[in-house]
């Protein structure tokens, strides 16, 4: 069970980081 839970985590925290690069990369060419 903890092996799942921190894969969920694993995945959420890069999905943030996706979605906070693609952020800033509109951020900069704007």
């Amino acid at each position: 069970m903890g092996g799942q839970v921190l894969d969920v985590t694993r995945v959420w925290a890069a999905f943030n980081t996706a979605q906070t690069l693609k952020f800033v990369a509109l951020e900069l060419l704007v």
